[in-house]
């Protein structure tokens, strides 16, 4: 047998012997996996148990378990993982003259309901109710570990009818009673198009339904033709829709193949998604506005073109939700909504705040100033593709921040500076 052949035998036997170790190591990690489980399973079964058979009151076991599953959503980390009795509806969704709104998006922290951001044109918009205040009560009920579909119902109403809400804003430390106005609320994206001036287009996006990329390149084209050369993209108190929405608009600026987000999960894998054609307005001079009540797939949005230096982002910090939900039935008829993925922009970083690393009021007033350096870093710090520094778990600071809660914006703040160049 000469050298090479028993050089080949031993290389093929040190793969086949690398493969079956690695067969192992799996088999074993996936049984160790199964046994963690089977014991925590044993424990809930032992305390179930003893509690049927010992316990010094009648206690029904499916009470005592809707409570241990509850117990183990609030355990998670981050707003939006529970059980509810119907699937979860968003407020703009099936509304009629009998039910209807306010406007209001909200999800569930500490088992109190937060706003996230009150929907453009709304009467929660007109009443300025600021992103990050918990609902304490509802007319003269608590909110306190109420669902988020029970406060849906609490919030809706018969069009015209009134209802009083009291407020904690942790930004004043203060309790404040409002009352608003319940009236249909069109679930339009485009609530607004128009040309600042003979060349600057001026969009205001207040969701990314179904539907949002379609129509925003139809309104794009018909600006186009008359005459747009650069975009003021409007993304303020945009906070519900869909990622689908999101990565189309996002393929109408941009280059083809070009890495947009990446999804994660507790087991680290990764769904990544990439432009699949060339933008037809990759080289439109583009700013995006955002403000405290800009969540989720918005934040998604100026994430991207901040990280590529696409655009300008304008305004104020936004909210800080990164996570993606999807609804299971379960066999009792109940829904479980969980958190199943965090999205995470091009530079590697995700702009969901960690919920349980500070207390309720701190997370709020650091929407208007950022945390101390130190803290920036340790949450971790990436690069643009021009290498400026980015950070993670704050939200989306802008590029330039302003104040735009005027009723006059865009018109009082889109001088010489705010047009995109």
């Amino acid at each position: 047998m000469n050298d090479k052949r028993i050089t080949r035998l031993r290389i093929l036997f040190f793969v086949v012997l690398s493969l079956l170790t690695l067969i192992v190591w799996f088999h074993l990690h996936r049984q160790s996996k199964i046994q963690t489980l089977k014991n925590d399973i044993q424990k809930i079964s032992a305390v179930l148990m003893s509690i049927r058979e010992y316990y010094v009151d009648d206690v029904p076991l499916d009470r005592v378990m809707g409570g241990g599953i509850e117990g183990m959503l609030e355990s998670l980390e981050g707003p939006g993982s529970f059980i509810n009795d119907a699937p979860v509806t968003h407020f703009l969704l099936n509304e009629t003259a009998d039910s209807c709104s306010m406007g209001l998006h909200v999800i569930i922290i500490d088992k109190q309901p937060v706003i996230v951001a009150a929907y453009p044109g709304s009467p929660a918009a007109s009443s300025a109710l600021p992103p990050g205040a918990k609902i304490l009560k509802i007319g003269e009920n608590s909110t306190y570990s109420l669902s988020i579909n029970e406060i849906y119902r609490e919030l809706q109403g018969p069009a015209g009818t009134e209802v009083k809400l009291l407020i904690y804003s942790a930004m004043g430390k203060q309790l404040k009673n409002i009352t608003l106005k319940r009236e249909m609320i069109a679930s339009t994206a485009i609530i607004e198009k128009k040309l600042l001036n003979d060349t600057t287009a001026y969009i205001r996006l207040a969701n990314l339904l179904k539907g949002t990329a379609r129509n925003l390149k139809a309104t794009l084209d018909s600006l186009s033709m008359l005459g747009m050369k650069k975009l003021n993209l409007d993304l303020r108190s945009n906070s519900i829709g869909y990622l689908d929405e999101a990565l189309q608009i996002l393929e109408l600026f941009l280059p083809e193949n070009q890495a947009l987000l990446k999804l994660k999960n507790n087991s680290k894998s990764i769904e990544e998604f990439n432009t699949r054609s060339a933008g037809p307005y990759q080289t439109l001079p583009l700013v995006i506005f955002i403000d405290h009540g800009t969540a989720y797939f918005a934040e998604a949005l100026a994430g991207v073109f901040q990280d590529l230096e696409r655009a300008e982002i304008a305004g104020e910090g936004s909210f800080g939700l990164a996570n993606c939900f999807t609804t299971y039935q379960l066999n009792d008829n109940r829904y479980l909504n969980l958190a199943f993925a965090e999205f995470f922009t091009p530079s590697g970083r995700s702009p969901g705040r960690k919920f349980n690393e500070l207390f309720f009021e701190d997370i709020v007033i650091e929407l208007d100033s950022l945390a101390p350096d130190s803290v920036r870093l340790q949450r971790g710090q990436f690069l643009t593709t021009k290498g400026r520094p980015v950070f993670a778990h704050e939200g989306i600071v802008p590029d330039k921040i302003i104040g735009i809660k005027s009723k006059e914006f865009p018109n009082s703040h889109l001088h010489s500076n705010w047009i995109a160049p």
